[in-house]
């Protein structure tokens, strides 16, 4: 996928509540099966989990044996301090629609643990947890270490550790429009981004990235295929619009972020718990042609919190028509 790359200046101070985005996946986990029952557990957990809200916590069970009409599922969350008191997770029972508040007790020093019975069918099942967190990180990479185990009676069927990484860097997007006309009138878009981390990110880059496709599939513009000459991008310069500056630079320089024309890099500072607003506006040009149809921006967050040896990176895409 081919972006074009364009600068984010404006920024409005607001204080708001963390957002999710979504971000990178992590690691695999990995699964112990104590005997040959031919059960076998997965613990994916593809996002990162913010502070104070209901996060998703799949886990997914593969039964190539029979039916059971009970299991027992004891889960491990390795965490110390004041966020083991935080810390609340909910779960359903197979077939049912019903949340349920896990109890958990202090296994050690380190971790709380706590269980729950459902039944269990052949086949592939997920059951449904979901984790609120009542703390936030203090450093880039923290994860909450999971172990999870499936017992019958005595016997351990299965069991899985995988890990829940926390968000930092986080950015969300609330576009008033989802269509562009093709007439040439101003659509506007709004991203706030947040530090949902208890570090201070003196610098983070904000970096925006267009795409237009046509019809049948392909770039949009003159045969040179440039976004650049059909999309009219303006950002919010404290109360004025202001055109932004593109430029070609040639392949990014950083690993994981699309290989096209340069952008100009805007530095925010973001504390502990903050927000700031990024607001922009789009609108067609003469270029575009009939069977221009589809757009899309991808704003990217990217800095490195005081005392972290690691950058973070949230990101959002935002897509629209062209009518």
């Amino acid at each position: 996928m081919r972006y074009l790359q364009v600068g984010v200046i404006s920024v409005l101070i607001a204080f708001a509540a963390g957002c999710t985005t979504e971000d990178d996946p992590a690691p695999d986990s990995t699964t112990t099966n104590a005997s040959t029952s031919a059960v076998r557990l997965t613990l994916p957990t593809a996002t990162k989990y913010s502070e104070g809200e209901r996060n998703n916590l799949p886990l997914i069970v593969n039964n190539s044996g029979p039916a059971r009409a009970s299991v027992d599922i004891e889960l491990e969350f390795k965490l110390s301090g004041d966020s083991q008191s935080d810390l609340i997770v909910d779960y359903q029972r197979t077939g049912s629609d019903d949340w349920r508040k896990l109890t958990l007790t202090k296994k050690s020093d380190s971790s709380v643990q706590g269980s729950y019975s459902t039944s269990l069918p052949k086949g592939n099942t997920t059951l449904r947890l979901r984790m609120t967190l009542g703390s936030r990180p203090k450093t880039e990479g923290e994860a909450i270490p999971i172990t999870a185990t499936l017992r019958s009676g005595k016997e351990e069927l299965s069991t899985v550790d995988g890990e829940a990484p926390l968000a930092t860097l986080t950015v969300k997007a609330d576009p008033r429009s989802t269509t562009l006309d093709q007439g040439g009138s101003w659509s506007e878009f709004h991203f706030e981004i947040t530090n949902e981390s208890l570090m201070n990110y003196p610098e983070v880059a904000v970096q925006a990235f267009e795409e237009c496709t046509n019809g049948t599939g392909g770039e949009c513009g003159d045969s040179r295929g440039s976004s650049e000459k059909v999309f009219r991008t303006q950002w919010l310069d404290g109360s004025e619009w202001k055109d932004l500056r593109t430029f070609v630079r040639g392949p990014a320089s950083n690993p994981g972020y699309p290989e096209n024309e340069a952008i100009e890099i805007v530095n925010l500072a973001l504390p502990p718990n903050s927000s700031r607003e990024v607001r922009m506006r789009i609108s067609t040009t003469a270029a575009l042609k009939a069977t221009d149809g589809e757009g899309e921006i991808l704003l990217t967050a990217e800095g490195k919190g005081t005392g972290s040896t690691k950058k973070s990176l949230g990101s959002v895409l935002s897509d629209f028509s062209i009518e």
